[in-house]
């Protein structure tokens, strides 16, 4: 149970701060704006000014979740505390603390891949699956339509995998409708033809002294 507490608690806390302080550093370098970091119960969002362009809105997308790999060869490290020197990344017969680092590697691991694999806007994902199909030269309105077709069969697998689960599965299903309502929203931008105003793909000019680029939340 403490072990539950601490990991669940300080340890996600610190490592989803870490993951969205890696989107506004990356906006920053883009030359961008940092509005604000935002815990909420789906994890964190860094609201950051648009990057002028799909290669540096990759950058910024990407940003976040490999910080997850300083994170990971920390938690490996400090496995090995009480081990003889010797990292450990099974579970087993261990002490708290080699519990409580095996326990943390596998959390960044599980969110570093979710991130990375899971192509559904509005999750990192999604933003670098769209990203990477504008940059391969598809339409602004194809990449849209691909990504609410994406995100919404995920979205539906996730859920339904959520309510199998039952009450270990709660935050797939309310990731799941937090995926179905901003999809929802993309798909009104491309039903009323604002597809181009819609954050995903609202990308302005590099940003000059005194303006401000849209704000863009990232996950």
């Amino acid at each position: 149970m403490a072990l539950a507490c601490i990991l669940y608690g300080p340890v996600l806390s610190l490592t989803i701060l870490i993951h969205e302080l890696g989107h506004c550093a990356a906006s920053q370098i883009n030359g961008s704006e940092v509005h604000g970091i935002l815990f909420w119960p789906m994890g964190g969002l860094a609201f950051v000014g648009h990057s002028s362009s799909p290669f540096d809105d990759l950058k910024v997308s990407f940003a976040g979740p490999l910080t997850h790999l300083p994170q990971l060869l920390a938690w490996m490290l400090l496995s090995a505390v009480e081990n003889d020197g010797v990292p450990k990344l099974t579970f087993g017969d261990n002490d708290f603390w080699t519990s409580l680092c095996v326990s943390a590697f596998y959390l960044n691991l599980g969110l570093m891949v979710f991130n990375l694999l899971v192509p559904a806007y509005p999750l990192d994902g999604g933003r670098i699956f769209v990203d990477i199909l504008l940059l391969s030269g598809c339409s602004v309105v194809n990449s849209a339509w691909a990504c609410v077709v994406v995100s919404v069969s995920l979205a539906i697998a996730m859920g339904v995998y959520g309510l199998i689960a039952g009450l270990s599965g709660l935050t797939l299903i309310l990731i799941s409708m937090w995926i179905i309502y901003q999809t929802y929203n993309l798909w009104r931008h491309i039903t009323n033809g604002t597809i181009e105003y819609h954050p995903l793909f609202n990308f302005p000019p590099p940003r000059t002294p005194g303006t401000s680029n849209p704000i863009m939340p990232s996950v």
